[in-house]
């Protein structure tokens, strides 16, 4: 990686159009992502991957649109090969757009199989759909019976495949390693992903007050993603007094009283389909916190700083856990479940698992620079009341890692000095 492209991904650019700015190369991000998908492949020793989970397609195609729609009514498929431009099945993208993907070269209409689409006529669909698979496939392999790697196209689609004499294996091992490690490009939309939740983070601050209730300080978190272009939430973590004890439970209508604690976990894909995954915990005015409060936000707080700190290319990931913070006894059962999770098009792997995982039988890993990690701290206890969640972005470099996420945290106001 230059020092250009070092430069440029921490810069987090606007994603708007500028002239005085680096953008996002995105023929650049769309075939970085492809040759990655397809570097996979080969490894795996299949000849290509059927893809119909949205999220997937859209990492090694670039194709999107009625995302959500899509993860449960799948009318998309992509099919990628070891060398070339991908295939794509969809009605979703209109003509006119299609020309600017510059990885996509065979356009072909929906073939749906789904009971809402085609009722009792699913099946001979979805036979119709697994030959014109068959077809495209042995033209761009030249293998008559292809191995496929296929992720979740539902009964009918799974069926359809096996009848036609495929050997089928899973596809998620194929996309897991191809979006282990992030472009430039991929870091600098992880970026803005993570400015536009910051944004809505504030002004979840700002409008934090007694008789405001949970859904609509989450509102305004995702109104400001709406309106920078970003795509939806993923859960709806925000919570007020006991509520944040046990940690998900949902946002709800309650309504929040002065002197609680609020947490927030972002959850959110942001603009071109990255994930920002951060969590702060507010406190509602008026008054200070309470020590009860105080001591759960500073051991939260040192979890947090503590693990961030352990964060370099080449560690194995035992050995980040064997550093990691060790929460007082009273806080362990309430502990997040994992130290660190990838982010990418959401959540994603690699995990870092705790201590104990690894040490009855968790298979371990290596930190690369590149990955995107969100780094967790959750405490709380049964005599705590309240619970306190902080989270933060990163990315891993050869020095350490490098904080995509800047919101500051409640020092001040929870009594814990610099």
């Amino acid at each position: 990686m230059t020092d250009t492209y070092e430069l440029f991904a921490a810069q987090r650019p606007g994603m708007r159009f500028d002239d005085q700015q680096p953008m996002v190369d995105m023929d650049r991000m769309r075939s970085t992502r492809l040759a990655r998908t397809q570097a996979a492949l080969r490894a795996s020793g299949c000849d290509a991957p059927v893809l119909t989970y949205p999220v997937y397609i859209r990492y090694a195609t670039g194709v999107s649109s009625a995302q959500v729609y899509m993860m449960h009514l799948p009318e998309r498929t992509a099919i990628v090969t070891a060398e070339g431009p991908a295939a794509v099945f969809d009605d979703y993208v209109p003509e006119l757009l299609r020309p600017g993907n510059n990885v996509v070269d065979l356009w072909r209409p929906t073939i749906g199989f789904t009971e809402y689409r085609c009722g009792a006529r699913a099946t001979e669909s979805a036979r119709a759909w697994a030959g014109e698979v068959g077809a495209i496939v042995a033209q761009r392999t030249g293998q008559k019976k292809p191995r496929l790697a296929i992720d979740a196209p539902g009964f009918y689609g799974h069926e359809a495949l096996r009848e036609a004499g495929f050997a089928l294996e899973s596809a998620e091992p194929i996309m897991t390693a191809a979006h282990r490690v992030k472009s430039p490009d991929e870091v600098a939309c992880l970026s803005h992903a993570v400015t536009v939740a910051e944004t809505g983070m504030w002004r979840i601050r700002e409008g934090l007050r007694p008789g405001v209730t949970e859904n609509e300080l989450l509102s305004l978190l995702h109104a400001e993603n709406i309106a920078a272009g970003g795509e939806w939430g993923e859960y709806k973590l925000l919570l007020s007094g006991p509520r944040t004890f046990p940690w998900v439970q949902e946002s709800s209508h309650r309504i929040v009283r002065g002197g609680e604690l609020v947490a927030l976990d972002t959850g959110l894909i942001g603009p071109m389909g990255y994930g920002a995954d951060i969590s702060r915990t507010f406190y509602c005015p008026p008054g200070r916190p309470d020590a009860r409060q105080r001591e759960l936000y500073r051991v939260a707080l040192e979890c947090l700083e503590q693990n961030l700190a352990l964060f370099r290319a080449g560690r194995r990931f035992s050995e980040v856990a064997n550093e990691a913070f060790e929460l007082p006894a009273r806080f362990k059962e309430y502990r997040y479940g994992c130290i660190a999770h990838g982010i990418g098009m959401g959540d994603e792997n690699p995990v870092v698992e705790w201590r104990e995982d690894y040490a009855a039988g968790q298979p371990d890993d290596t930190l690369e620079a590149g990955m995107v990690l969100a780094v967790e701290s959750y405490v709380a206890a049964d005599d705590s009341i309240e619970g306190v969640k902080l989270e933060d972005q990163i990315v891993v470099t050869a020095d350490g890692c490098r904080r995509l996420s800047t919101f500051p945290f409640e020092r001040e106001l929870f009594g814990i000095g610099d």
